[in-house]
């Protein structure tokens, strides 16, 4: 079992920093790393789509905003850090003798998905008077997005470990300062960035690439030929 003071206090060891009991204490560690914690985790939550972390709905439709150059309005929600795409189901194909076949643009090039793969749709997001939203041309869709987990235990291991070295990064200059402070700081990201580097490839050798278990190369890769 992981706890929040548990990733707390290994990012303050990584500082040589004392450890703390709990968040609200009262010192001067605690209140450093109640006001870093949240944010560190959730830029982490936004830097890559992880899997632990990775979350989709139906939008909310907004019937009372307008948006130019867009004919749908959807709420933007209020647990997403990171919006991945949009999606819109593909219930079927109809045949000739229903009428004029619908042909959708797959955003991956494999002519073998069936009618149950999604497609991506492009969208753009807004704050209308004060109101954060998503605008599309299609309707009835679902977000593919990032949430924030306060849970630890529901974190990829590879998270863990490079997490604390995050947060040490943000704790070396206002508990330690000066130059070796910055020294710290600098030290704490070197291994954080090493850290974080493995993470992310061992998230992403888990996730189905191109829906159908290829890896998509990129579009400057398939036009260099």
């Amino acid at each position: 079992m992981t706890s929040k003071v548990e990733l707390a206090n290994t990012a303050l060891a990584h500082i040589r920093a004392q450890s703390i009991n709990s968040f609200t204490e009262n010192s001067l560690n605690a209140q450093y790393v109640n006001l870093f914690y949240d944010q560190v985790r959730d830029a982490m939550f936004r830097d890559h789509d992880w899997q632990f972390a990775h979350s989709e709905k139906a939008l909310a439709l907004l019937t009372d905003v307008d948006l130019f150059n867009y004919a749908y309005v959807y709420q933007y929600p209020t647990d997403c850090l990171r919006v991945n795409f949009l999606e819109s189901p593909v219930t079927q194909v109809q045949n000739p003798d229903e009428g004029f076949a619908f042909r959708p643009q797959y955003y991956s090039d494999n002519p073998f998905l069936n009618a149950s793969s999604r497609l991506r749709i492009p969208y753009a997001i807004r704050n209308i008077g004060g109101v954060k939203v998503i605008g599309a041309n299609q309707p009835d869709l679902w977000i593919d997005y990032q949430i924030s987990i306060t849970d630890p235990n529901k974190y990829d291991s590879l998270f863990i470990l490079a997490f604390p070295w995050y947060l040490a990064s943000h704790l070396a200059m206002p508990i330690i300062g000066g130059e070796v402070g910055r020294a710290d700081r600098a030290a704490c990201l070197q291994i954080y960035t090493e850290t974080i580097r493995n993470g992310i490839a061992a998230d992403m050798n888990e996730q189905d690439h191109g829906m159908n278990g290829g890896i998509q190369e990129s579009e400057f890769i398939l036009q260099r030929n």
